[in-house]
């Protein structure tokens, strides 16, 4: 991805979530990722924000702007695909807290 691309993708990415009480109600979900080379990203989301969100904000992160990748769960580890992208992170059960892994697939 160019620079532009980056651009594009940081503008999908919405507002990091306001936490009104730490023991929320599962409403957000904290995702944690594991890049390649062993930088850790951690943002906070909307528990209704499709996985795109989560995607769209990982490629417009300097770690893996420019490199091609697949993102995983940590537990059982699943390939989370074009399919899982346009669903939501209740409905894949990555609320209240998920890691999930990013594999570099340019190696």
């Amino acid at each position: 991805a160019d620079a532009a691309d980056v651009v594009c993708l940081s503008f999908k990415v919405p507002p990091r979530p306001v936490v009104e009480d730490e023991g929320d109600d599962g409403a957000s979900a904290s995702a944690s990722s594991g890049a390649p080379g062993g930088q850790r990203l951690q943002r906070r989301f909307q528990g209704h924000d499709k996985l795109r969100v989560v995607v769209d904000y990982l490629g417009s992160t300097e770690e893996l702007k420019g490199r091609s990748w697949s993102l995983y769960t940590s537990f059982p580890s699943a390939l989370l695909g074009e399919a899982e992208q346009e669903r939501t992170l209740e409905e894949l059960k990555l609320t209240p807290r998920a890691l999930l892994l990013v594999r570099d697939s340019d190696s």
